[in-house]
């Protein structure tokens, strides 16, 4: 199974802003606010989250099921979308 599953892929691009570098957060911005319909965002978002993962994979604060240890839809949550635990 690939580390970077899709469900991860946007947890990162959306939760882990810290750790994008200013042209990668102007890139991110424009490419949600001004042209949502750019054909080249799940490029730059792909190449965003693959440099996250590789420079920053164990600091990332990812809210991982206990269970099934993949991602929560949000930092927040505490049911997982993927085997439904619930850790309330």
């Amino acid at each position: 199974m690939d580390p970077l599953y899709d469900e991860l892929k946007d947890y990162i691009y959306r939760y882990c802003e810290r750790f994008m570098t200013a042209d990668e957060v102007d890139a991110k911005r424009i490419a949600l606010y001004h042209f949502p319909s750019m054909e080249s965002e799940p490029v730059l978002k792909e190449r965003i989250v693959k440099r996250l993962w590789e420079q920053h994979q164990h600091e990332l604060p990812l809210n991982l099921c206990p269970v099934c240890n993949r991602i929560a839809r949000t930092p927040k949550a505490r049911q997982c979308q993927f085997c439904f635990y619930n850790w309330h």
